[in-house]
């Protein structure tokens, strides 16, 4: 009899195991579910702020003419940029000119109280605007009247409606002068047509040497 119960007991103590074990596994399912989804949230929520433009604005890339993800009917083949500040060892236009215009490695940094020289292996009008870089905007999906409100916010910040690279003068687009109280920092050329932005060059603008 004894023998007996203690069998009973046995069997009911298995039995009670197995139903707390399929229980945890009950309440675990659901746990790792909301994980899952909680990530698959968090990854929509980053692919929703990153660019648009995949034109990148954080020092990175300076000196690099990246195209718009935005455009597709408008081409630069390259760029020269240059200065004749004396400040650098910049080769002048007639120099760089012979190696071609150029797509990345183009001559980043300049200085305050400096004119820069901007010439384009391009035959089509278009719009310029040079901007203090501010985190977090994707300049490249602005659209001109936005590029003009942020002009317009500072009297230093440059733009130029209407200018067709010279093919008479190496393709000379403008020369523009960066005022001491921009600032310096980052600073975005952007190349405008049909009001949008369709290529970005990034700056870097340093302190205005001392003699």
């Amino acid at each position: 009899m004894k023998r007996t119960a203690a069998i009973l007991a046995a069997i009911l103590l298995a039995a009670s195991c197995t139903g707390c074990g399929s229980s945890g596994t009950q309440t675990e399912k659901p746990a790792a579910q909301n994980s899952t989804a909680a990530e698959n949230s968090a990854s929509a929520n980053a692919e929703s702020t990153a660019q648009v433009s995949g034109v990148v604005t954080d020092g990175s890339k300076c000196g690099i003419l990246q195209k718009s993800a935005e455009q597709d009917d408008f081409e630069i083949k390259g760029l020269i940029l240059t200065s004749d500040s004396g400040h650098h060892d910049y080769p002048a236009i007639d120099e760089q000119i012979k190696d071609g215009y150029k797509t990345e490695g183009l001559c980043s940094e300049f200085y305050l109280n400096e004119w820069i020289g901007v010439y384009a292996d391009c035959n089509q009008t278009m719009s310029l605007y040079v901007v203090k870089n501010q985190p977090d905007i994707d300049y490249a999906a602005m659209s001109e009247p936005d590029l003009i409100k942020a002009s317009g916010e500072s009297q230093h910040l440059i733009y130029q409606n209407n200018i067709t690279p010279n093919a008479d003068e190496n393709g000379y687009l403008l020369n523009f002068y960066v005022h001491p109280e921009s600032g310096e920092g980052l600073y975005n050329m952007c190349f405008v047509s049909g009001e949008k932005v369709c290529y970005v060059v990034q700056l870097r603008l340093l302190p205005e040497p001392t003699e």
